[in-house]
Order: C-alpha cells, then sequence, then structure tokens
C-alpha cells in the first residue's frame, strides 16, 4: 500500500492508532490497577481469588458481547461510526465512576467487602461490554479502509502502545508516591503507605484513560470529515448487496458467519491458543512473582509489579512492530500459527521457576523474569499482528469472487469479497476475546493449585 502523502492519510491513520489505543484501555487499566483493588481483599478468603475473577467475568463478558457484536457489526443498522462514538462515551462514563469509587473508599478496606466485589464485577461487565462492541466496529472501520493490512497495523499499533503509556504512567506514579510514602511520617504504618501508593497509581492510570478517550473522540471527528472515509461510509451505507446478505434474516447472517469461519479455523484455533495461553501466565502468575533482591526498590510491591507490567507492553509494542518492519517474520502459514502459539505453554514451568514463595528451593533471579516477561510480550505482539492480518486476507485470497483490493489512498466499491474480509475480522476479534476467557479460567484453575 503506498505510504501516506497527506495531512488528511495521516489523520485517517492517527486515529485508527488512538482507536486502537481506546480498545484495550478499559482491560489495561484493570490489570494495571489490580494492586489497588488487592488492598481491599488482603486477608479476606477473596485474596487469592479476586483478580482472576475479576478478568474472568470482563473477559467472558466480552465473549458474549462479541458474538452479538459479530452478528450485528456488519449491517447498516449498526454503522461502526455511530458504535465507536457510543462506545467511547460510554467508556468515560464508567472511568468516571471508578475513579468516583477510588475516591469514596480512601484508604481504607471497604466495610462490606463482597458487595463492594460485586460492584467490582459489575465495572468489569460494563468495560467488557463497551470495549466488545467498539473493537469490533474498530476492526470493521480499519478492515473498510484498508482490506491490505496497513490501517490495521496501526490498530494493533495502537493497541500495544496503549499498554506501554499506561504502564509507564502506573509505574511511575507508583515510583512517585513510593517516594512520597517513604519521606512521610514514619508513624505511618507500612500497608497504607502502600494502600496511598496503590490509590495514586489507579487514579493515574484512569485519569490517563479517561483522557486518552477523549482525545480519541475529537480525532474521530476530525477524520470523519477526511473525503476518503466520508466516501467508505458511503460505500458502506449504500451496499446493497451488503443488505441482501446480512440483513435478510438471522438465518442468513449466521451461514455466513460460519461460512468464513470455515476458511480460517487454523487462524481462529492459533489466535485462541495465543491469549488463552497468555492470560493464564500473564498476569495471573507473573504478579505473584516477587524480587529476589534486597534492592529497596524493587522490594516495593507495587513498584516491582508496575515494572514488569511495562516490561510486557515494551515487548508487545515491539512485537507488533515486527512482522511489518521485517516481513520475513510476518506468519503467513496458519500450520506454522498453530504451532507456534502451542509452543507458549513452555511459559507455565518458566514462570513457576520464579520467585513466588518465600519457601521456594530453587527460584531464577529477576532478570531472568523480566526477560521472560519481554519475551512473552514480543512473541504476543508478533504473532497477534500476524494473525489478524494475514486470517482475513487468506479469506479473500480464497474467495472466487475476489476482486482488487481497496485501498487508503484509492478506494473502490466495496463486494462480496469485502465483506467476507470484514466479517473474518470481527470473528478474529472474537477469538481473541474467547481465548482470554478460557486463559482466565485456567488461571483460577493454577492460582488455586499452586
Amino acid at each position: 500500500m503506498p505510504r501516506p502523502r497527506t495531512v488528511r492519510d495521516r489523520v485517517v491513520l492517527v486515529g485508527c492508532m488512538l482507536l486502537g489505543m481506546s480498545v484495550l484501555a478499559p482491560f489495561n487499566a484493570l490489570i494495571s490497577s489490580i494492586e489497588y483493588f488487592h488492598d481491599a481483599f488482603r486477608g479476606t478468603p477473596l485474596e487469592r481469588v479476586f483478580s482472576s475473577g475479576i478478568i474472568t467475568t470482563f473477559n467472558a463478558t466480552a465473549v458474549v458481547c462479541a458474538l452479538l457484536a459479530t452478528l450485528t457489526g456488519n449491517t447498516k443498522r449498526a454503522s461502526p461510526v455511530t458504535r465507536i462514538r457510543f462506545t467511547l462515551v460510554a467508556c468515560m462514563v464508567i472511568d468516571c465512576v471508578v475513579l468516583l469509587t477510588i475516591a469514596l473508599r480512601g484508604l481504607d478496606p471497604p466495610v462490606h467487602t463482597y458487595m463492594y466485589y460485586m460492584v467490582l464485577l459489575a465495572i468489569a461487565m460494563a468495560f467488557a461490554l463497551v470495549q466488545a462492541y467498539l473493537q469490533s466496529a474498530t476492526m470493521v472501520l480499519c478492515t473498510h479502509l484498508d482490506t491490505d493490512g496497513h490501517v490495521m497495523s496501526y490498530m494493533l499499533l495502537g493497541q500495544a502502545m496503549n499498554g506501554v503509556v499506561g504502564s509507564i504512567v502506573n509505574l511511575l506514579v507508583s515510583s512517585m508516591a513510593a517516594w512520597r510514602a517513604g519521606t512521610a511520617d514514619t508513624d505511618v504504618d507500612t500497608s497504607r503507605k502502600h494502600a496511598f501508593q496503590n490509590a495514586q497509581a489507579a487514579i493515574g492510570v484512569f485519569g490517563w484513560t479517561l483522557l486518552l478517550q477523549l482525545i480519541t473522540l475529537d480525532l474521530f471527528a476530525r477524520m470523519l470529515r477526511v473525503p476518503v472515509v466520508q466516501s467508505c461510509v458511503r460505500s458502506w451505507m449504500g451496499d446493497t448487496h451488503h443488505d441482501a446478505t446480512m440483513e435478510g434474516s438471522d438465518a442468513m447472517a449466521w451461514n455466513h458467519i460460519l461460512r468464513v469461519q470455515k476458511r480460517i479455523t487454523l487462524w481462529s484455533m492459533s489466535n485462541f491458543m495465543l491469549f488463552a495461553f497468555t492470560m493464564l501466565v500473564y498476569p495471573g502468575l507473573t504478579s505473584r512473582v516477587r524480587t529476589v533482591t534486597e534492592n529497596r526498590w524493587l522490594e516495593n510491591p507495587g513498584v516491582f509489579i508496575a515494572l514488569h507490567i511495562v516490561a510486557m507492553n515494551v515487548g508487545d509494542l515491539a512485537g507488533r512492530r515486527l512482522p511489518l518492519l521485517w516481513p520475513r517474520l510476518h506468519i503467513q502459514r496458519p500450520s506454522l500459527a498453530l504451532a507456534l502459539s502451542a509452543l507458549r505453554v513452555l511459559f507455565i514451568p518458566a514462570y513457576l521457576l520464579c520467585h513466588m514463595w518465600a519457601s521456594q528451593p530453587l527460584t531464577l533471579p529477576d532478570s531472568v523474569f523480566f526477560l521472560l516477561t519481554v519475551v512473552l510480550g514480543v512473541t504476543t505482539g508478533s504473532c497477534s499482528t500476524s494473525f489478524l492480518i494475514s486470517g482475513p486476507k487468506s479469506v479473500q485470497a480464497s474467495a472466487p469472487d475476489a476482486r482488487e483490493q481497496t485501498t487508503l489512498l484509492a478506494s473502490s466499491e466495496s463486494d462480496a469479497a469485502d465483506q467476507d474480509t470484514a466479517v473474518a475480522s470481527m470473528l478474529m476479534s472474537f477469538w481473541i476475546l474467547a481465548g482470554l476467557t478460557a486463559g482466565s479460567f485456567l488461571s483460577i484453575l493454577m492460582n488455586a493449585i499452586i
């Protein structure tokens, strides 16, 4: 695809990148604030399972919503433009609710622990709902703007960048709060200092998420004024073949989805396994690891966990660029994709050798732990980028009536192959969420066993 030559082209690419950042912002905010939520359950029966419960609830809700979004997301009645606007506003409202709960709770554990946990689960479900619909609409929009994968790559880059920026914000706020707590009155107990640190980190992360979504909404409005995007939207809304294919009946919609799914079965399995194994170890196992050194900074649990989240997200960001910078690393064979996803099971014993228990006879040094986390991020980013580009492209390549691809700078009329590609993109997104959900359940079992 040609490189963007005008400011308007760059507005589209940056807009899609910001949409990608906003798609994963709710989930990353929950992950980054896990130590703050942990403070509410210390010494209670929920302490061991609360994080896996929140993540599992989030992902299970996201799977159901993603399925509904896939069924309805490729129709005129569900314009991706309308969905993106609505879900961004909804995300900002939920961010404000979370910030309000942080202010109301203060530094003390909640009086009614289980009621507070129910509130957190409700917030997780709300975030999952809007994220699923936002991701589905964003995938459809990016696919229609460019079925060759260039615009999609910017959206995926944005997802990785959000993780990096959010985790760096979390690390900086945690470090500053730890420093402030360290210089505070020595009569204040350590647990209260850590609670202050974690609360400040959560405020920083959700505040950044709110700001990001506000900026994204503004740039998205500017993006819609770009002629090529307007043309794409008009073509979408005026596609009569699309109406006949997707809006005739629910049975026709299901048949269309199943037909596309058969073409990407191996890619779907690869996506599922990739994210299932990722969620199994991160953050369920990785957040339990503690430093083996006597470094005062690393001995702070909030800082150590924040640092490993940065390592994961930096690796993910680097990994997402690898297939684009070095095309030889771009995975185009589904059998290879499936094999690489299956090999990720090796991360489980590797992390179990890290320092999780005080009486652990053999532990790996911190450097190995952080190296493992970076490798986990790099492989997640590189594989997911390859899968999300190659999967939908394989549908179009195998379609008997596939025509010339639509590009950002030279658009053409949408055809049946384009619609199949859009559905394939939504299905690949669905299998990501399904893998995350399965990994969350497995993480609960793993933590219960160990």
